[in-house]
């Protein structure tokens, strides 16, 4: 087996590295420098000369906002790109493995939404995430696509990543109060992907329980003041800022729980792990 990952500078792509050569997995990984994902030439170049039995997408523009205006990049990188390695994947024999969003389920979900229901995508980003995993299916229906949210962990640039800095160097932030999710720890999401690795069909990984980004932060603020740090005071912020973004967004897990015998961990119990 080897497993050449793309978009491996990303929050997930690293940590999906560093958990395939923890348990020994050969791997190769790919940057948009090195391979972008937009480039038909660079994927087959890569394809043929590394020759992997498996490839799993990391790769994505996720700038919800940046997104409005950048539509043709976001478009290139989350529709056209998995289509291509869609089609360099069926041609070679090889297993892939696309990461995709909550988003594409829009703005009105009201119950945790199952892998098998339809997108209803709103703005940019959603849209190409969701026209992403439409033409990966169109050119190769044994891709496994797996769908998580609000992924975090102790070296992102998102705004769950980096809440621990932010805690620790402020006096006061804003965090929103509004939007539920499920919050993901980006080590638990690499191991399941590892599991997934020659799967089919859809899946959803998140961990287990919901809240808004101002219940994780307060969490948060609370295991890492039992560790003697000092941290900011958390404000809720009750406005919905920038491109529209679910009030609700909680994907059902049943399907992977299932597959693992157990569901995921609860995500409180993964905040010590990026506070220590």
């Amino acid at each position: 087996m080897r497993v050449w990952v793309l978009g491996a500078e990303g929050l997930v792509g690293r940590a999906l590295v560093a958990a395939l050569r923890s348990a020994k997995v050969d791997c190769v990984a790919t940057g948009k420098a090195e391979c972008p994902i937009t480039s038909q030439e660079s994927v087959f170049s890569y394809m043929e000369k590394h020759r992997p039995t498996h490839i799993v997408n990391a790769a994505a523009y996720t700038d919800v906002d940046c997104a409005e205006s950048n539509k043709a990049l976001a478009f290139a990188v989350n529709a056209e790109g998995p289509e291509l390695l869609g089609r360099v994947a069926k041609q070679g024999g090889v297993a892939l493995m696309h990461l995709s969003s909550d988003y594409v389920f829009g703005l009105d979900c009201k119950q945790p939404c199952r892998e098998e229901e339809r997108g209803l995508p709103s703005g940019v980003y959603a849209t190409s995430k969701w026209e992403g995993e439409l033409r990966l299916r169109s050119v190769y229906d044994s891709a496994c696509i797996v769908r998580t949210s609000w992924v975090f962990g102790s070296s992102g640039k998102n705004f769950l990543s980096i809440l621990p800095n932010l805690l620790k160097t402020r006096e006061e932030i804003e965090v929103d109060a509004v939007q539920q999710g499920r919050p993901t720890y980006v080590k638990d999401l690499a191991r399941a992907l590892i599991y997934l690795l020659s799967a089919q069909g859809t899946f959803h990984f998140a961990n287990e329980g919901v809240c808004s980004r101002y219940v994780f932060a307060q969490a948060l603020a609370d295991v890492m003041k039992n560790q003697g740090v000092h941290t900011a005071r958390i404000v809720p912020s009750y406005q919905n800022k920038g491109a529209g973004r679910p009030v609700y967004s909680v994907l059902d897990t049943a399907k992977i729980a299932g597959a693992f015998g157990c569901p995921p961990r609860f995500w409180k119990d993964t905040l010590i792990e990026i506070v220590l």
